[in-house]
Order: structure tokens, then C-alpha cells, then sequence
């Protein structure tokens, strides 16, 4: 017949015995001779050292799937379409200050001795001559590097970036001050080429947004950033 030891006091009671008959000791769980009794000992120490475990094994960017794998993000896609877009935009301006001030109008509104001599507009429009010089080879090289996902394309965009947002904030403060020249001119013609010229502050404003938010992704988002690293 099968018996269980008292913890306490060692005397051997029946295996059905719910106290020891000598010292009347619960015989239940709590019993347990690791928690209590006389006879109480502190249950042994695990040995970490044994315990198996699987060795870490490095992540490779190279293949981690929708971020390193070779493709683009859907992010660096509509900044391949956003680079096409700006590059028309800066076209367009152009051509819209061309024809706003034909040849015979530029003679008159940029002779300092002339009543009608406008002082920002040369500066605004070799502004936008000199930023159409930088920028459009700038915009095809990067567009090239971001479709070879070349790794010096971050650095790259980062300075493609920020000199689009000085430019267009200079641009933005010549148009203001050229569109307040050419309206207190009070005639009907300035008038018009001011209406045509201001719908650029509107847009530069969104402009300098777009800018900001292609420049955080660019220096915060990993899944772009492992594309070319």
C-alpha cells in the first residue's frame, strides 16, 4: 500500500490521509516539503547555461521581403512621377512669364528710368531662368540614380530637396513683391499680368508642403531608405 511521509515531523501516514495523525500537519499540496515543514529546503537554482536556444541569425536588408528586395517602394514611384511633374512646372512658368511680358514690355518695365519700371521682375525672372539652368540637369540625374537605385540617390535628394524649398521661397517672396508693383501701377494691363502671375503664390505654398513632406520621407522612412543601401 502506498504511504506519504509527513514534512514535519517524518512519521509515515496512509496515501488517503489528509492531516499526519502525530502532528496533525496538512498532507496536501502546500505541504510540500520545498515550502515548509521542518525538513523545508529552497528548491534548486535552473542552470541557464544549459538551456538550448536558436543562434540569431543576421537580417540581410538584401532580402527582406517589400523593402530590400530590389523593388521600389510605392512612395519612391511617385517621386519618380513628382520629379517629372516639377520639372514641367518650372516649363511652364517660364513660358507664362515669356509670354506675360513680350519684348517690347521687358524694354519698358526693366529701364529704371522708365515710369513703368518694375524693379523685382528682372530679378524674378533670372530667378527662375538660373533655377530652370540647375534644375532640370539636377532633376534628370536624380530621376536616373533613383531608378538605378543608386545608394548616393539619399544624398542626393536631400540636397535636391532643400534647394528646392530655398528657391521657391525666394521665388514665392519676388512674386509677392512684383505682383504688388504691378497693381499699383493701376493699369489695366499690369492688372492682368498680376491676375495671370498669382496663381504662382497658391501653388509655391503648396510647393513648399510637398517639398517638406518628400524630404521627412526620405530621411525617416527605412523601407525607402533600404532600397538603395
Amino acid at each position: 500500500m502506498s504511504s506519504i511521509k509527513c514534512p514535519t515531523c517524518g512519521l509515515t501516514n496512509f496515501a488517503t490521509a489528509e492531516a499526519c495523525k502525530r502532528c496533525k500537519q496538512t498532507l496536501e499540496a502546500p505541504a510540500y516539503p520545498y515550502w515548509q515543514g521542518a525538513n523545508a529546503v529552497a528548491p534548486p537554482k535552473p542552470d541557464w547555461s544549459k538551456l538550448q536556444t536558436v543562434p540569431a541569425v543576421p537580417l540581410d536588408p538584401a532580402t527582406m521581403a517589400g523593402y530590400g528586395d530590389g523593388c521600389h517602394t510605392v512612395g519612391n514611384i511617385l517621386f519618380a512621377i513628382y520629379l517629372g511633374l516639377h520639372l514641367l512646372g518650372m516649363l511652364c512658368a517660364l513660358l507664362v512669364m515669356g509670354a506675360a511680358f513680350p519684348e517690347e514690355v521687358w524694354r519698358v518695365v526693366t529701364n529704371p528710368k522708365n515710369t513703368l519700371y518694375l524693379a523685382s521682375f528682372e530679378p524674378m525672372y533670372y530667378l527662375g531662368l538660373l533655377g530652370l539652368i540647375i534644375f532640370l540637369p539636377a532633376t534628370v540625374v536624380l530621376f536616373l540614380r533613383l531608378l538605378l537605385k543608386s545608394k548616393a540617390f539619399l544624398t542626393w535628394v536631400v540636397i535636391y530637396l532643400l534647394g528646392d524649398f530655398v528657391f521657391t521661397l525666394v521665388q514665392t517672396a519676388l512674386i509677392l513683391t512684383l505682383s504688388g508693383e504691378l497693381r499699383a501701377k493701376h493699369i489695366p494691363q499690369f492688372d492682368q499680368a498680376a491676375d495671370s502671375i498669382g496663381f504662382f503664390i497658391p501653388a509655391s505654398v503648396i510647393s513648399i508642403l510637398i517639398t517638406f513632406i518628400w524630404f521627412r520621407y526620405f530621411t525617416k522612412s527605412k523601407s525607402a531608405r533600404l532600397v538603395f543601401e
